[in-house]
């Protein structure tokens, strides 16, 4: 897991990439507000207007996570359980799809 600030930096990029399957958990905007907020120690908020200064990181970043996903999961409404479930489930099937079924049973 790293910190959503990662992509703004090219060679991030490159580095996730290499290292495996990059899975977005996106939520709403409203919903992604509350759960920074109650972490309370944001750098990022601790400013007069944290809810603009949050949507104008958001309109920065939005297009990069989407740019790099392999996996996209809408944690908006989903439990801790059901984003687990979600993220395995895509996964298995990003996996079917990328990997040869060749290479599947040679390493069974």
């Amino acid at each position: 897991m790293t910190g959503g600030g990662i992509v703004l930096r090219e060679e991030n990029i490159h580095l996730l990439k290499r290292l495996g399957v990059v899975a977005w958990l996106e939520a709403d905007k409203e919903t992604l507000f509350k759960r920074a907020s109650r972490a309370g120690s944001r750098p990022l908020l601790q400013c007069k207007n944290p809810k603009k200064a949050f949507t104008k990181m958001l309109r920065a970043r939005v297009p990069l996570y989407a740019k790099i996903a392999d996996i996209r999961v809408d944690t908006s409404v989903l439990t801790d359980e059901e984003v687990a479930v979600a993220i395995l489930s895509k996964f298995s099937r990003y996996y079917r799809k990328s990997v040869p079924a060749a290479t599947l049973l040679a390493t069974a």
